[in-house]
């Protein structure tokens, strides 16, 4: 009598609650980092720079005819330093340290003068695609070392690789920017650098 009672109440209440099945989480989306753009690389070099720095640079030409003109370009600067010129190319592709090269390695500047490049030696040709060319001149307090920055040398103009260099900026963690590059004499020794933008538009 009693399992058969307990047979009614069994079958009075239906059948026992089954347990919830879990219900699955997606996994978090991991970021993904930006492309590196080499001009961002550019606008942190300026930014990083002393304003007292003070460098003026003129472009010969503004706009130039592609496979017809040159680049030429004047560098003035306010103190005694070490220069240095940059070039991110009209297809965002190519990342150059223009100044000094392979044929022109004596980049002193002094307090007040006027540096006119290309000099003799070595020239720039204007080769496309059509868009614009985008500069930074540094004149630095002390020489300075690429190095940390993947800089590659090539049979004229120095390169920073895209690929290299963005990978190299993503692990970067220092506090200046990393394609500044960093002071190489020994202390007590100045990092201090002056910068100044600029940029001249390719045409057909």
């Amino acid at each position: 009598l009693l399992a058969g009672a307990g047979l009614a109440v069994w079958l009075a209440g239906g059948a026992p609650p089954r347990a919830a099945l879990p219900v699955p989480v997606p996994a978090p989306a991991q970021a993904v980092p930006a492309p590196f753009d080499p001009l961002t690389a550019l606008e942190q070099v300026a930014n990083g720079a002393q304003p007292d720095r003070a460098i003026i640079v003129t472009a010969q030409q503004s706009q130039v005819r592609i496979g017809k003109d040159r680049f030429q370009f004047a560098v003035h600067a306010s103190r005694d330093g070490y220069l240095y010129v940059q070039m991110v190319g009209s297809d965002r592709n190519n990342f150059y340290l223009l100044f000094p090269n392979a044929v022109d390695k004596d980049n002193r500047i002094k307090a007040g003068q006027t540096v006119t490049l290309p000099r003799t030696g070595w020239r720039m040709g204007v080769e496309g695609p059509a868009g614009v060319d985008q500069f930074v001149a540094i004149v630095s307090d002390a020489p300075r070392s690429f190095d940390s920055a993947g800089l590659v040398q090539g049979d004229l103009f120095a390169e920073f690789p895209v690929a290299r260099a963005g990978a190299l900026q993503r692990a970067y963690r220092g506090a200046t920017p990393l394609f500044a590059g960093t002071p190489t004499c020994t202390a007590p020794c100045s990092a201090a650098y002056g910068a100044s933008r600029f940029a001249i538009e390719e045409v057909n």
